[in-house]
């Protein structure tokens, strides 16, 4: 865990410097391409995590429990107590491997502020935080993953 956030403080450190921007973004674009690679190289198609998602000011208020089979999540439910998720939220909690779709296009619009965290055995994304135009609330988001648990096929 240690190398994942000395990874992210040397990209916010590079970041914040301006004077090597543009390595920091190289450096993160590998980073990014590798750990997609790993998951889709490493991941398993049979799955379920816990997600925690945030967006505007706060962290959410309910974490969503998210199975997956063959690569397909079947169910989102919350932790809470095991109601499906309605409908119009179903977008914003995708799989393991669209958290990358969501990271791409977020990191495509050249946020003021992107941090990602990867599992360093299988490479999906951990925790993500991204404020795309730094003037309002509204384009903020934060998404953080646990209980991770491969299942058998």
């Amino acid at each position: 865990m240690s190398g994942l956030r000395s990874a992210t403080l040397a990209v916010l450190v590079a970041l914040s410097s301006g004077c090597l921007a543009n390595d920091a973004e190289e450096f993160a674009e590998q980073l990014f391409q590798q750990n997609l690679a790993l998951w889709e190289a490493e991941g398993p198609a049979n799955y379920s995590f816990h997600v925690a998602r945030g967006a505007c000011c706060g962290w959410p208020t309910s974490t969503i429990r998210v199975l997956v089979e063959n690569g397909v999540v079947v169910s989102r439910t919350y932790v809470s107590d095991g109601l499906d998720l309605e409908q119009e939220y179903v977008p914003e909690y995708p799989s393991l491997r669209g958290l990358f779709d969501i990271a791409g296009a977020a990191r495509a619009q050249k946020p003021v502020l992107a941090s990602i965290q990867y599992d360093p055995t299988y490479g999906f994304i951990a925790f993500m935080q991204f404020d795309i135009n730094g003037s309002t609330n509204t384009d903020n988001f934060v998404y953080a993953v646990s209980e991770f648990e491969a299942t058998p096929e």
